[in-house]
């Protein structure tokens, strides 16, 4: 009998330590969400300063500093910021986080002077994970910033749907969601 109850408390704290574990694994995943959509946020804000910093020097200050101000840009755009946007893709896919929608349309917004396809591309498919995020973040834009924005989406989604709109269902729905969305662009 006393084995048996050895073997209970054993089994239950071995269950107890188990669920800990498990909890604390949770609470750590989400923990590192928050902190990189902190993060994220920072990258994009980064991001906006630098590239609008070019757009306001470009053909204003001597061709070196210039070019200067243009290969950390470059750096930037490569070393941090595309590892971030595939991060706001996983997380805008998945939920309904405005405010980081928002900022990641900014970003797309400052960026129309770049020949950057991966914002389009990275658009596009949170528009076929999270087509409802997209719509109601475009709301908050004005009719020219809509226009860039659903320039950016257009091309992203005829990219990522090439040769797949004939048989998929859920994509000849959010295809017909995208036509309505150019017609409120347009008027």
């Amino acid at each position: 009998m006393y084995k048996l109850r050895v073997f209970i408390i054993v089994f239950s704290l071995s269950f107890l330590v188990i669920q800990i574990i498990a909890l604390t694994d949770v609470s750590l995943h989400v923990s590192a969400q928050i902190s990189n959509r902190d993060e994220i946020i920072r990258v994009f804000e980064k991001a906006i300063n630098l590239n609008e910093d070019i757009k306001r020097t470009t053909n204003k200050i001597p061709l070196s500093e210039y070019q200067k101000k243009r290969m950390e840009l470059e750096k930037f755009q490569e070393e941090v910021l595309s590892p971030k946007i595939v991060d706001v893709v996983k997380l805008l896919s998945a939920g309904k986080d405005i405010e980081l929608s928002t900022k990641f349309f900014n970003l797309l917004i400052s960026y129309e002077n770049s020949a950057d396809e991966i914002s389009s591309y990275s658009l596009a498919e949170v528009f076929l994970k999270n087509a409802d995020l997209v719509l109601e973040t475009f709301k908050n834009f004005n009719k020219q910033e809509q226009k860039q924005l659903y320039q950016k989406l257009e091309w992203g989604w005829r990219n990522i749907t090439y040769n797949k709109e004939k048989s998929d269902r859920r994509i000849k729905e959010l295809s017909k969601k995208l036509q309505s969305l150019k017609r409120q662009v347009k008027d």
